[in-house]
């Protein structure tokens, strides 16, 4: 999600195309054409300056309202559907079809397949991608990046995903998934406090405490390795 201004002038964009699946997206006060996936102007007067980065989640619609409950959401209005362009596909996704036709090749020492669906950890100065696969399978992952302590979990929808510090003052919690309950409930080894999806102790003497969140956010390998050919991608039970 990008802040639609540059120098305190409010911008308005439209798509224009689509490059390796990302869409390109035209401002109409300037012309300029910006990447969706970077933020950054590739061509015309705003060349090489970049959106700001604004705070956002990708979880679905129950767990947001879940959250959220007086939250608003955006709906489609058949009125202004003109304004609109539209692909409606007649059939399922197809990875291997002309729609999702792959831009770049397979390279022999590729970590992951190019339609691999991964989730990316934003911290300062560096990404950190994570199969949605390898993720249902030992989820919650603890990880350490850039001297960070991360713990990516999965929530009880099996399509939500947050991304928490495990640095809590002057500890560094270890956090494991509470068996036999139903949902998602996390507890850390060191206090035996409970952690609920939002990142708050719910049970324990941590009670109340809440763990600092790092933007997540849902790409395809073949796309997320274009833009990030030296970024670390997370190998399957390697910390």
């Amino acid at each position: 999600m990008w802040k639609a201004t540059i120098d305190e002038r409010v911008l308005h964009f439209r798509l224009i195309g689509v490059n390796n699946q990302n869409f390109i997206m035209a401002d109409e006060e300037t012309g300029t054409w910006w990447q969706q996936v970077t933020g950054e102007a590739i061509v015309g007067p705003l060349r090489g300056r970049r959106l700001e980065r604004m705070p956002f989640e990708q979880v679905t619609l129950e767990w947001w309202a879940r959250e959220n409950p007086r939250s608003t959401v955006l709906e489609s209005r058949p009125e202004f559907s003109d304004l609109y362009h539209s692909i409606v596909l007649e059939r399922g996704e197809d990875r291997d079809g002309e729609f999702m036709a792959f831009p770049v090749e397979a390279a022999p020492d590729d970590p992951l397949a190019l339609g691999e669906l991964l989730v990316a950890v934003q911290l300062p100065g560096v990404e950190k991608a994570y199969s949605k696969r390898t993720l249902r399978e030992q989820n919650p992952i603890s990880d350490r990046v850039e001297g960070r302590d991360i713990l990516v979990v999965l929530a009880a929808d099996d399509d939500s995903v947050r991304c928490f510090d495990r640095s809590l003052g002057d500890r560094t919690l270890e956090l494991f998934r509470k068996p036999d309950v139903e949902g998602l409930l996390l507890v850390d080894a060191e206090t035996g406090s409970e952690w609920d999806f939002s990142g708050t102790a719910i049970a324990g003497p941590l009670v109340g405490q809440v763990l600092k969140r790092w933007p997540v956010y849902s790409d395809y390998w073949f796309d997320w390795k274009a833009f990030h050919p030296d970024s670390p991608v997370y190998s399957a039970g390697e910390f």
